[in-house]
Formats: structure tokens, sequence, C-alpha cells
């Protein structure tokens, strides 16, 4: 995150020691932790304060040797913190965005300085959420270095033990925690499935270290872009039902369904049959089924059978395979593929979300 000081502290009073919450600092910036800044004036006091450790006063010079280049960073996140003479943790919104305002006594501790922790119901998914973030700095930002400029610490949450991971990350460590959990909606009005309702549940309000953040979607696979699907499908023309998978999804996206599809499971005939007890869900899927032109199990229409598991639109069958190709895209030269508009903005929301909360600079060596 970016953690900026405050200006006019006044480290000549010994009455106010700021010297292990600076020496902390100078550490996170120099790990890459964190991105740390400051105005000139304070980062010449530090770089001659003979109090603090050579390793420190070396990085607080380095910083205000680089300040041009590195000040420019609050202009790419909407959130940081301001460690100065607080008496408490404020959560503060202006025209720019959001300020943490944190004590810098809080600094004493290098729990509160060592890199954001991500919490993850899956921590495979990562390599989902870091391309979103590249794309981000790259195309909504015009940053084509990106690779450096974040950095956490993910956490497997376990799935549905998600929501109690991030309550006892919250409760017993005093570190900066984002959350990013699926919403499990089936279609548009659906309600918070369990995981992310856990999570809200544990989530104390009124603590602006930490944060939830629900995905406006069934999963994280729904956020992989419908071009990368069709680099696996284009690998295997002769595969009947890898066709007819990609055919399916293709429909769906033009008609922005594919945020609520179970790419996993697909859709199957209890869930919209004459036994549905969902009807909401019956209803949003049912033309949706009725459109799509490829061999059906079953007739749902007139299907009762409250165990039919026949499929009305195949899961994804080559999850592994499509995540081979992010892996092949962010290692590439090339890092163009093409997004539709619903998912421009959701990957947006995502990727500005990330760099609020895991922005950091190269480690710098002094």
């Amino acid at each position: 995150m970016l953690i900026k000081i405050c200006p006019n502290l006044d480290f000549s009073d010994a009455t106010k020691n700021y010297l292990l919450a600076m020496e902390n600092l100078a550490s996170a910036a120099r790990n890459g932790d964190h991105a740390v800044i400051a105005d000139i004036q304070t980062l010449e006091t530090l770089s001659e304060l003979n109090d603090l450790g050579l390793s420190a006063r070396a990085l607080f010079k380095t910083l205000k040797r680089k300040w041009t280049q590195l000040s420019s960073l609050e202009s790419i996140v909407s959130k940081k913190i301001i460690a100065g003479e607080f008496n408490e943790i404020k959560k503060i919104k202006n025209q720019h965005g959001e300020e943490i305002h944190v004590p810098i006594s809080m600094f004493d501790s290098r729990e509160l300085s060592q890199k954001t922790k991500l919490i993850l119901e899956d921590v495979g998914d990562e390599l989902i959420y870091q391309l979103i973030t590249d794309w981000f700095l790259k195309k909504k930002k015009g940053i084509n270095n990106f690779s450096n400029l974040y950095n956490c610490n993910s956490v497997h949450g376990g799935g549905q033990r998600t929501g109690f991971v991030y309550k006892t990350i919250e409760r017993k460590e005093r570190c900066l925690t984002l959350c990013i959990v699926d919403t499990d909606k089936k279609y548009p009005t659906c309600d918070f499935g369990p995981t992310a309702e856990k999570v809200r549940e544990a989530h104390i309000s009124g603590t602006p270290l930490n944060q939830p953040f629900y995905l406006e979607v069934h999963e994280v696979e729904n956020l992989i872009p419908i071009s990368i699907y069709r680099l696996t499908y284009a690998k295997h023309p002769n595969d009947s039902a890898l066709k007819a998978a990609y055919e399916s999804l293709e429909f769906l996206e033009e008609n922005s369904a594919i945020k609520f599809f179970d790419s996993k499971k697909g859709v199957s005939c209890l869930q919209i049959n004459l036994t549905a007890t969902d009807e909401r869900r019956r209803d949003y899927w049912s033309p949706l089924v009725d459109t799509i032109h490829t061999k059906k199990d079953c007739n749902h229409k007139v299907c009762n059978q409250a165990s039919c598991k026949n499929q009305m639109i195949k899961n994804w069958p080559k999850p592994a395979e499509t995540k081979a190709e992010i892996t092949a895209i962010r290692d590439g030269e090339q890092f163009e593929f093409n997004i539709s508009p619903w998912l421009s903005n959701e990957w947006e929301r995502i990727g500005q979300k990330i760099l609020n909360w895991c922005l950091r600079y190269d480690s710098i060596s002094t």
C-alpha cells in the first residue's frame, strides 16, 4: 500500500519517539513490501537523523533522490495510509479517494508494515488476479513495466473456511488485509452465497486496515475473457464436446449471462425443471437454455425428476489448460487479448482494489 509519512513531524522532540516506526517503514520500503513516500523536507530530515540506523538513513536518502518518480505513485491509487500524529485509526474520504489516518506509533510494531495479506478462497486463483492487475496497470494507467508495482502475501482461505480465516486474521493480527471472495450469484438478483455471507458476518465494520471485497460474478473463473477460452478451444479443433462447451460460453458472453455461469458444473436439468425450488433461477436460465443450439440431455419443460442431473449447458472441460494460457500471456512479450465492456468494468474495479492494497516499488538497494 502507499504509506505517506505526514509532514511537520518533530523528530527532535525526545518525548515523541518516532525512531522505531521510521526504522520499520524504512525496512518495508527497502524490502519492497509497501511504497513509502514523504515530502522532500521530511526525507531530508530523516536521511540526516543520527539517531536512525545507517541503513534507514541511506534508504531515506535514496527516496529523496527518487522523489519525483516515487511521489507520482499517488496518481495511480485511490487509497493510501497517512502515518502521523493521530489519536486513532480513521478513514477519511476526499475527492481523490480514501485516506487511512494511522497513529505513527502503530508502526512501532513490524506487523503493520509487513506486506499486505491477500486472502483468496483458493490461492491457486492468484494467477487470474495477477493478470487482471497487470491489465489494469497497462490499459488503464499506461504503465508497461508493471510486474514490480504490487506485492502481497497470498493466504489460502480454503473455500467455505475463508470467513473463518479472515475473522482470525482480523481479530488476532494487526496487519493490512484484503479478502476477495466469490458471491456465488446464480442470476442477477441472487443473494450472496454462504462463503461471501460468512466473510460479511466476520468483518468488523469500522476497521479500515482490513476489507472484504465481493466479486460481482458467480466465481473467479467468470472473470476469464472469452478470448482466452478461445485459445484453449483452438488447440482442439476436432473435440466436439469442447466445441459445444465453447459455443455455449460465446452465447452466454453475448447475453452477459456468463457472469453467473458455473463453469465447473454447468447447468443441470434439476435446477430449471418442473421441480426447481428457486423460481428466479429457473426463470433466468430456462430461456437461455432454450436458445443455446447444442444437444440437450433432457427436456426441462416436461421433466419432473427432482434428482435429474442431465446437463443442459455443459461445464468447461479444460480449466487447467485455460490457466496455462493465462500463464503464457503473462510470461510472453505480447500482452494482448480482447475483453468485453462488462468485464472491462469489473477488471478495472478489481485491479484498482488490488493496487490500492498491494502497491509497492522495487526493493531499494542503498
